[in-house]
């Protein structure tokens, strides 16, 4: 046996709902593909939750490039939309939720996403409801008022064609393909539709983003059936990569499993 003076003295986990929160984090229901930020020991939950990460793993490999030109390309989202309920706007953060429900059509592209100041809202209900294992909206609350990151909007599709997506309600559903959090969330007003996002607070948004401590996540969309050609062609370069892959993946037959006979008795 080994020498205990040899053996690592392992750290000791915080108990509690904090090393809840963090295992959640690490990858437990975190969905497929999606790369979390890494959290400190001794964090809270708005603290774990409420900022972008500066690396990670996983999240399909993406080169340093490839990350940087996604990084600028959402640096220069000019326009904001807003959503009620901080849970909801981490879901869509997270790639929990993968579509957003308008009445009117929003084009394709980067935009910052805005919380608006509303307690206890339908859409931050329906998040609680959905995804038991999310902060409370009270550990939340320095979502309220802010814009919390950056949304790509890739496409815009019918109820029918989202694969039964649990968050698809309509009349029509964009497809969020990728986002960036933001480490810490900017305040201001929202307005309805879609905003222009004033020069002081663009400026906040590109230095957090563009400081090293913000990454784009690309959620994986396969679940509502693949992009189409034509949202697929104008996409930034490193999504239509993910999307491509994506697709294959949607393609690929399924592997079947060859009964396994059970073993004879040996003969006397």
């Amino acid at each position: 046996p080994a020498c205990p003076r040899f053996l690592p003295t392992l750290p000791r986990r915080p108990l509690g709902r904090t090393s809840m929160d963090r295992r959640w984090v690490g990858g437990a229901g975190a969905g497929a593909g999606l790369r979390q930020p890494r959290s400190q020991a001794g964090q809270q939950d708005a603290a774990t939750w409420g900022g972008g990460g500066g690396g990670g793993g996983g999240g399909g490999g993406s080169s340093a490039g490839a990350e940087e030109i996604s990084i600028e390309e959402a640096a220069a989202a000019s326009k904001a939309l807003t959503v009620q309920g901080p849970q909801q706007a981490l879901c869509m953060l997270k790639g929990l939720k993968l579509i957003e429900n308008r009445s009117w059509r929003i084009p394709q592209g980067w935009y910052a996403l805005h919380v608006g100041g509303q307690r206890n809202s339908e859409w931050g209900l329906k998040a609680a409801e959905k995804h038991p294992e999310l902060p409370s909206e009270e550990s939340l609350s320095n979502f309220h008022g802010t814009i919390v990151g950056v949304l790509y909007i890739t496409e815009q599709r019918s109820l029918e064609e989202c694969g039964g997506h649990q968050w698809a309600y309509g009349p029509v559903c964009h497809v969020v393909a990728a986002a960036v959090q933001l480490p810490r969330p900017i305040s201001m007003r929202g307005a309805p539709g879609l905003w222009p996002i004033p020069e002081r607070e663009r400026r906040q948004m590109a230095e957090q983003m563009r400081g090293g401590r913000a990454e784009v996540v690309f959620h994986d969309i396969s679940v509502l059936g693949g992009p189409s050609t034509a949202s697929a062609s104008s996409a930034p370069p490193r999504l239509q990569q993910v999307q491509q892959r994506q697709k294959s993946r949607l393609e690929e037959p399924l592997a079947v499993e060859e009964p396994r006979q059970a073993p004879q008795p040996p003969q006397q």
